[in-house]
């Protein structure tokens, strides 16, 4: 039984996600003015504020590109059709597991060969 093995994957995969939505979550709150001395705009103009965003979307990025480099696609979604195979019956209700699937499904790339218009050079 390779139960425990799954849900480590599957929480990899689930925090990827989970990050994005709250670098998201945290840019439509500062558009909107939920926080009282911080806005969209008195983060772009300070320096440091700049920097953080941009570090934070590079991260996301990166967590990306090393999950897409280190494990196949087909691997993925194999890894991530058996945990929801042995969890159906344990699924909660916040599961995210149709935007984790939607977010690490098959790009195509492989370690043998690239598709076409992969984006390999910046």
């Amino acid at each position: 039984n390779h139960l425990g093995l799954l849900k480590r994957f599957y929480k990899v995969f689930e925090s990827v996600y989970k990050y994005i939505c709250d670098i998201n979550r945290f840019i439509e709150e500062l558009d909107e003015g939920i926080f009282i001395q911080q806005s969209l705009e008195t983060v772009f103009m300070d320096t440091v504020g700049k920097q953080l965003l941009c570090e934070s979307v590079y991260l996301y990025g990166v967590m990306l590109l090393v999950i897409d480099m280190k494990y196949e696609g087909s691997v993925r979604e194999r890894i991530l059709v058996a945990y929801h195979r042995y969890n159906a019956n344990k699924a909660a209700v916040d599961s995210h597991i149709d935007d984790v699937c939607k977010l690490l499904r098959s790009t195509g790339i492989s370690s043998t060969r690239r598709p076409t218009n992969y984006p390999v050079n910046y």
